[in-house]
Formats: C-alpha cells, structure tokens, sequence
C-alpha cells in the first residue's frame, strides 16, 4: 500500500541525488508547502520548493552569526515568524525569517537541548533542566517560562542526558507527546497546562540498561545480549493519532539518524493504546496536508515527498 502511493525525490538542480545531502537530521515544512532539511554532517539546512527542486542554503559549519556547530533540530513556528535550528553545541536556537530565510538572531539556553516545536506559537524544547525534561521557552530570549515532565531519576549528573535524549511531537490542538531514545514509552501533555495526559509502552521494544559504573562512566548493556531499540521519530497524524518509529542503529554508528531497520506503530488517539502497523514505513520524518517525508540512508540519503497510505489510521 505504501510503496504505491505517489512520491517525490528533494533534489539540487543539475546534481546527481547522491550529492543531495551528507546525513538527513530533521525536516520541517512551511504552511506553503517549502520543506527545510537539516542535514547535520555538512551543518545547513536546505530549502526545498513545492516541486521539490533545492532553492537556497541556510547556514554552515562555524561560530558566526547564522551558522551552526552542532545542529540537531527544526522547528516551523506555527504563528508564522519562520524556522528555528537547534545547536546541541552552541546551546542555542537560530531563527531565521518566514519570507526570505535571512538570518535573524541567536536565542541562548541555559541548558542543553535536543528537540523543539511549537504549538499556538509558543516554544516548547526538551532538554534536562532543574529535574524536568520540558521547558515552555521565551522565543524572544530564550528564558524558560514554566517547565513540566518531572523526572526525579535525571538528577544523577551522569544519567540525566540520556533520559532527556529523545523527540517531541507537537499537535495543533494542544497536545505534545516525547518518544525517549532508549525508554519503551510514549508520553503526552497538555501544552497549556503541563498535565500529564498519559503514559503508552511501546510493544515488543527492546530496552537498553543504563548504569553509573564506579570509574565514573555510564555503561550500557542489553540484558540477555543483543542489540537494542531506539527512538527514531513521533509524528502527529490526521484524525489525532500519532505515528510512533522505533528500530535499530547500523552496526558501528555514532549518529541518532542511521538506521538498519524500521518498525513503525500508530498510537491511538481513541483509547492511548500503541499498535504495530502492518506495512513497512522507511523512517517519517514530518507529516502535512496528506503527505509524509520519509528520510532513507541507503544506497543514500535521500528524502521523499510521499502522499500518505489512505488508510493511515489503520494497524
């Protein structure tokens, strides 16, 4: 059903598709149908038109004003002002404006980040702070307003990382759900008010132990052996249900963002239940309007412009 639904490469005019980007992180699409790429081996973020031809470059490798040394991810603000990059290194997030993609400001965090998004036109990032994971932030300087997501496991200097590692989904309607890296859960909250709305284990995941060894590093280990899954993408679905990706990383990888294997689950907006989906999804990365952009690794990185299974609510 998928492999038949109409698709489009992003493609740079006059290059052959292998030269389109050096690894896919984040993509996030304009209410005018522009798609921006992240691709974080060459640090800039591509701008794709709506026949899915590159029309300019944001940013590049350095300290400077507009660029980026350690971009992890996009966000389009939902109130219109344009996108925003989060730098994991620079603890930061570059804005860069809605009309022109021109450069605008450099918003500092006092901690450190690894997602974004927005609902209603106010910013929300994840990220260990004071012992929660998610903070309402101040677009304009970067001032954490309100924080929820309590998380009284992360105060363990050496193990909160890892429990704020991991990527927000964010609904219109008011509703965020955080899929962690290495934790077997979804969890959802009301934008406005903080609340938890609930909790959803992932079936059939594979976790990772985490432990403080006595040198002072962080170990990691499956128990009974083997490779374990991890967190690769939660994407908002029409309807209220939520797309939920989990797979395995390729043998030798220090990158979130290359992937052996895929499995994709729907979570039920109906009864908050997650359910294996019976057809193979490569890894979806933003969902708009009916189309889905899904991000591959091989022969390549490439990323398509996929009109969605017809029945995408369905297991």
């Amino acid at each position: 059903m998928f492999r038949g639904a109409e698709s489009l490469t992003l493609a740079v005019p006059g290059s052959p598709p292998e030269n389109a980007f050096g690894l896919v992180g984040d993509v996030a699409v304009a209410p005018d149908g522009r798609a921006f790429v992240l691709d974080v081996l060459n640090h800039q973020v591509g701008v794709f038109t709506g026949s899915g031809e590159r029309s300019a470059l944001l940013g590049r490798r350095g300290a400077g004003p507009g660029e980026f040394m350690g971009p992890v991810a996009l966000a389009w603000d939902d109130a219109g002002t344009g996108l925003y990059v989060l730098d994991e290194r620079r603890q930061g997030i570059d804005h860069f404006d809605a009309a022109h993609g021109a450069w605008r400001r450099t918003i500092p965090l006092d901690f450190h980040a690894g997602d974004l998004c927005f609902v209603a036109g106010r910013l929300y990032v994840l990220g260990a702070r004071a012992g929660f994971l998610l903070h309402e932030v101040n677009p304009a300087n970067g001032r954490v307003l309100r924080s929820f997501s309590p998380d009284h496991d992360s105060e363990d200097i050496l193990l909160h990382g890892y429990r704020a590692s991991g990527y927000l989904g964010c609904r219109a309607s008011g509703e965020i759900a955080f899929l962690p890296s290495l934790r077997p859960e979804v969890a959802r909250f009301s934008a406005p008010t903080g609340r938890l709305l609930g909790t959803s284990p992932i079936p059939g995941y594979r976790p990772v132990r985490v432990r403080a060894a006595g040198d002072g590093s962080v170990r990691f280990d499956v128990p009974g052996g083997g490779g374990h899954d991890y967190g690769s993408a939660i994407v908002p679905l029409a309807g209220g249900d939520w797309l939920v990706q989990t797979g395995r990383l390729k043998k030798g990888t220090n990158s979130p963002h290359e992937f052996e294997s895929v499995r994709s689950h729907l979570l039920s907006a109906a009864d908050g239940q997650v359910r294996p989906m019976a057809v193979a999804l490569p890894r979806v990365m933003a969902a708009t309007n009916g189309l889905w952009y899904t991000v591959e690794t091989s022969p390549w990185p490439a990323v398509r412009r996929v009109r969605a299974p017809k029945e995408e609510s369905e297991p």
